[in-house]
């Protein structure tokens, strides 16, 4: 039943030894990679899922991973087609009875929707910020004009009674 479990769910789930050979990778992986598990198991996984993690390295993370036992990071992943993909990572480390690592289990959610819709909502926000700002000094500007022109006519209309006055 774990089997299917894993293979139900809709986050990648990624099993490698502690070398980072990869070990188990179910139907998630496949859809979000591309990459078929055949291509995946037995390859290590630095050799072909590229990755960008914010603010720290892939060393510095696999250095945290084995000293608490888990690491969660954001990352970029580049998918077998070059997609780049905005992922969460949570990755733990398996133990035997002696202490030693036998392997780490990862959990990877494709968090890329989500990105994209936050970076649309910040550009909409700030076209909004910007025709608002726009339309206060557009305004503004407008009502300097009238306030202008009203000026121009109050003189040119004292200017044509005075001038009629004197002839």
């Amino acid at each position: 039943y774990q089997a299917n479990l894993v293979d139900s769910v809709s986050d990648a789930i990624i099993s490698t030894t502690p070398e980072l050979i990869v070990k188990s990778w179910n139907r998630a992986a496949v859809r979000l990679y591309g990459w078929t598990a055949e291509e995946a198991v037995g390859n290590e996984i630095t050799g072909f899922l590229h990755s960008e993690y914010a603010g720290t390295t892939r060393d510095d993370l696999v250095r945290r991973l084995f000293e608490k036992d888990f690491v969660e990071a954001q990352a970029i992943h580049t998918g077998k087609a070059g997609n780049r993909l905005h992922v969460v990572v949570r990755i733990a480390v398996v133990r035997d009875g002696k202490g030693g690592v036998s392997e780490t289990v990862g959990i990877v959610t494709d968090v890329t929707e989500r990105r994209q819709a936050e970076k649309r909502t910040r550009l909409m926000d700030g076209i909004e910020t910007f025709r608002l700002s726009f339309g206060q000094m557009h305004h503004a500007r407008c009502n300097y004009l009238q306030t202008g022109i009203f000026k121009a006519f109050i003189y040119l209309t004292d200017e044509i009674l005075l001038y009629a006055i004197r002839f």
